[in-house]
């Protein structure tokens, strides 16, 4: 019997030293410093000390011996509180040691003996000095970010996943005219758009998300302020990454939309004056500018043009046949069959139009569409016999659509042929003198879509 007791006493000995054994490994291997202070608070015991301490220099000291004055005498207060109160508590503290700061995750307990009876207290401290400083830095960088956004001349707003705005810069809330409480107080985005734009938006903000932020990231909108203006906006709109949350710059561009459009007006009445001026000249062609603009216009939208090339196709077929008022009126006006020389003047109008434009500042090529409208896609046409893809596309859509024109109306030498012939001769000749793309689309605007001549 007393062996066996011998036997499971030093069984429980060799256990107690294994498990202090791995408790203190685990102490040494980690950034936790434990200690233990009398109630004069002098240390007593202290595991892992602070950088810089050994324990023969702590063991008997205060924290007044061992720390800046100001640092001790914040712990000691702590300390002295738990003392009184038997209340333990958990503080983040901050301590200089060396010069260096270190931030610690404080635990301080009340230490009893046996009786219950406080003889001091037992703390426990996780350093916490590298997420604090990494604290430090973001809340820098926020405040270096948030000064930016602030003071950018931009109007900029943050954009939660449901189109929340969740933050707002000095310029969007002049723009708006709401209050930044107002802003911020979870206002959707969706509140300033203007209802035409609205459904446009949202496709926009879906392809977005289905593509991850690589969808185009600007476009222009009608915005709608606090008293109801509507303004012109310019938007750049991207995506945080690792959020889902997209940050969005508005310009407000109504003054350069209101001189565009004054521009607008401004270039469709002297296209206007330019297009009758050729009616004058060439009385039996009357409205065929027009109309050759209308089919153009229309077969462009049928392929899908961007609304630049559309604009573009539209001016240079309001005035495709400007040349003509360098041809003489007996030759533009004849009843008859016109002779070889006759014939070859017609076809300079093409080269008369072009030396008439080019000066002028279209931003589309206009004088060049001009000078292609009567090339032909085997090289037959003219003034330059050009063929294939050397031939604007937009060139293209005027021929064919010149010719329809041409040939549904009346002539002062022969009667209209009408439309059905029209349609007959660019279907007949398609990807010989016209192009098939261009062909299909202006034969499906008759056939499916009853496209009629205004």
């Amino acid at each position: 019997m007393l062996e066996n007791n011998i036997t499971k006493h030093k069984q429980a000995e060799k256990a107690l030293a294994e498990s202090e054994e791995k408790f203190r490994i685990t102490l040494k291997n980690s950034p936790i410093v434990v200690w233990n202070q009398d109630k004069d608070l002098r240390y007593t015991w202290i595991y892992n000390p602070n950088p810089g301490f050994k324990p023969e220099e702590t063991i008997g000291k205060t924290d007044k011996e061992l720390l800046p004055a100001d640092d001790a005498e914040k712990l000691m207060q702590l300390k002295r509180k738990v003392l009184k109160s038997g209340i333990g508590t958990r503080e983040e503290t901050k301590t200089t040691i060396q010069g260096n700061d270190h931030y610690y995750d404080l635990t301080v307990e009340p230490l009893l003996d046996s009786n219950n009876t406080i003889i001091g207290i037992t703390c426990v401290a996780i350093d916490i000095t590298s997420r604090k400083k990494a604290e430090q830095e973001l809340k820098v960088s926020e405040e270096r970010y948030r000064t930016v956004f602030e003071n950018t001349g931009t109007a900029t707003v943050i954009l939660e996943e449901n189109r929340t705005i969740s933050l707002a810069n000095g310029e969007f809330i002049r723009l708006s005219g709401y209050s930044k409480e107002e802003i911020e107080n979870r206002m959707k985005w969706t509140e300033f758009v203007v209802s035409e734009d609205l459904e446009r938006m949202k496709k926009y903000h879906l392809a977005r998300r289905k593509t991850g932020g690589k969808a185009p990231s600007e476009y222009e909108f009608c915005f709608r302020d606090k008293k109801g203006n509507i303004k012109n906006i310019f938007l750049k709109i991207s995506i945080i990454p690792g959020t889902k949350k997209s940050v969005s710059s508005l310009m407000d561009i109504t003054e350069r939309k209101q001189a565009e459009e004054k521009l607008k007006k401004t270039m469709d009445a002297t296209l206007e004056t330019m297009s009758k001026i050729i009616e004058v000249k060439d009385p039996y062609t009357a409205g065929h500018q027009q109309r050759v603009s209308q089919l153009a216009v229309s077969i462009s939208k049928e392929l899908n043009f961007l609304q630049e090339q559309v604009e573009g196709i539209k001016i240079a077929s309001l005035i495709h046949d400007i040349g003509k008022i360098g041809i003489p009126t007996e030759i533009l006006n004849k009843s008859i069959a016109l002779s070889d020389i006759e014939f070859s003047l017609i076809k300079a109008h093409s080269q008369i139009g072009y030396d008439i434009l080019k000066s002028i500042d279209f931003s589309y090529p206009v004088a060049e569409i001009v000078l292609q409208h009567h090339e032909k896609i085997d090289g037959s046409g003219y003034p330059k016999g050009l063929k294939g893809d050397d031939i604007s596309l937009e060139a293209k859509i005027i021929c064919v659509a010149d010719v329809v024109e041409a040939m549904s109306s009346h002539r002062p030498y022969r009667p209209a042929l009408g439309s059905d012939k029209a349609l007959e001769e660019i279907s007949k000749n398609k990807g010989i003198l016209y192009d098939t793309i261009v062909v299909n689309a202006c034969v499906k605007l008759f056939k499916e879509k009853g496209f009629k001549w205004e």
